[in-house]
């Protein structure tokens, strides 16, 4: 595991710790979904990074697997606490030198892969687009921007000035493969959702996946293109290879180590002086 779980401290402990004893690192945040947090050694972005940096930087990690970024973002009032309350608070309370966000994937996909159900009906397999619910994906990608928007005013608050880094995931592979231990655990979330909407080619399967991510890539990109947003998006489509999947929706502990390579370039602009040796050839 990365030197980040230590017993009986919480990672925000961990980080006022090593604020103290190294006060010149650069201070990162990072908030999402298992992207970032799916708890396996190694198989998340975050984990990989710390494992071969770890010295580089302190960092404070507030995600959580199965996150929405409409849950990280926004605030509910019909709920006393929220999830938004925990981001404002550190960022009140701690300057960043950088944020990274794992955000957005949940949403489009919905517990257990409903919501992705919900877009699916009748199509022509050359027309991958329309066997997705236009209409109904253009709401949610709204709401998914709503809550970007959100993160930037919240850090333009407290942090003004500091990027947000985010990635747009990769090109899941629809299979009867959920994530395991002894025994399964959660999913799949696309493959059940295409069987009973009697789309059972593989390749019409992917092609549907591709479509859909490209669409929430293209909207998060919007954002990007938006100066004042001082947002970066890193394209990690066509990171993973077809072997590099460990489940539905999780690269292996290698995959991952493919798709953090790609936070290197921001991570070496915006914490000068750091992260400068070479990224490892495979993961450890």
């Amino acid at each position: 595991m990365p030197r980040t779980e230590q017993l009986g401290l919480t990672r925000e402990d961990i980080f006022v710790q090593r604020t103290k004893m190294f006060p010149r690192l650069p201070k990162i945040l990072t908030e999402g979904d298992s992207w970032f947090d799916l708890p396996f050694p190694g198989r998340n972005i975050i984990d990989q990074l710390i494992t071969h940096y770890s010295g580089e930087a302190c960092w404070l990690r507030l995600e959580h697997s199965g996150d929405e970024a409409t849950e990280m973002f926004l605030r509910d009032p019909k709920q006393h606490v929220n999830q938004v309350d925990t981001l404002q608070r550190v960022l009140k309370t701690y300057a960043f030198d950088l944020i990274l966000i794992s955000a957005g994937g949940n949403d489009i996909i919905g517990t257990d892969g409903d919501f992705f159900g919900s877009l699916l009906q009748s199509g022509d397999e050359d027309e991958p687009a329309s066997f997705l619910d236009l209409d109904r994906l253009t709401d949610k990608l709204d709401e998914i921007e709503e809550a970007y928007r959100a993160l930037f005013a919240l850090r333009d608050q407290y942090q003004l000035g500091k990027k947000i880094v985010a990635h747009s995931y990769d090109d899941a592979i629809p299979q009867d493969r959920g994530v395991r231990l002894v025994f399964p655990i959660k999913g799949p979330w696309f493959w059940p959702h295409l069987i009973d909407a009697g789309i059972t080619s593989p390749r019409v399967q992917c092609d549907i996946v591709h479509e859909l991510m490209e669409r929430f890539k293209a909207r998060l990109q919007t954002l990007a293109d938006e100066p004042g947003n001082k947002f970066l998006l890193l394209d990690t489509s066509d990171t993973v290879n077809d072997d590099q999947w460990e489940d539905e929706l999780h690269p292996s502990a290698e995959g991952f180590h493919t798709v953090a390579e790609k936070f290197l370039p921001a991570l070496r602009e915006f914490c000068p002086g750091h992260f400068q040796h070479a990224w490892p050839l495979r993961a450890d």
